[in-house]
């Protein structure tokens, strides 16, 4: 019995050895340039991850330029009985505009958003304002590399 499931559990290890992490692989384009307009720290937080998919070293290269607008929005999502706010909502827009350099232009809209309790301090609120923040804007830059990935 022994000898039967060490059998199965090799065959079934050694047919896992393809694997390959969707996020690993580099693409087969360059960024010829790239704008940034709107939220400064939101588009540097996706610029960065999305840089990793550039191939510089690939002879079958295609060049493409790229516009990130990006906007935060917080708003008051409910209030207290007093008027007082009681949960906010913050919403990420980004409009990611692609240009090939055969003149192919892609738009394409991107969109999350998180709501979450007020808190009694300022501070409190704040700082559990920018984690959010920058939790949400990780999250839209997995979007726009799946996005990216998908009009190779």
């Amino acid at each position: 019995m022994t000898k039967k499931l060490l059998l199965a559990s090799l065959i079934f290890l050694y047919s896992c050895t393809g694997y390959v992490p969707l996020f690993s692989e580099k693409t087969n384009f360059k960024f010829n340039s790239v704008e940034l307009e709107g939220e400064e720290r939101l588009n540097q937080i996706i610029l960065r991850n999305i840089e990793n998919l550039e191939n510089k070293n690939s002879n079958d290269i295609k060049f493409i330029d790229l516009k990130i607008n990006t906007q935060k929005i917080k708003k008051i999502h409910s209030k207290d009985s007093k008027g007082d706010p009681n949960k906010y909502k913050i919403e990420i827009k980004t409009v990611l505009e692609i240009e090939f350099e055969n003149d192919i232009n892609l738009k394409k809209n991107f969109f999350v958003s998180d709501i979450f309790d007020d808190f009694d301090s300022q501070f409190e609120l704040n700082k559990y304002e920018k984690k959010t923040t920058k939790i949400l804007t990780e999250r839209l830059s997995e979007k726009i590399i799946v996005y990216l990935r998908t009009i190779e």
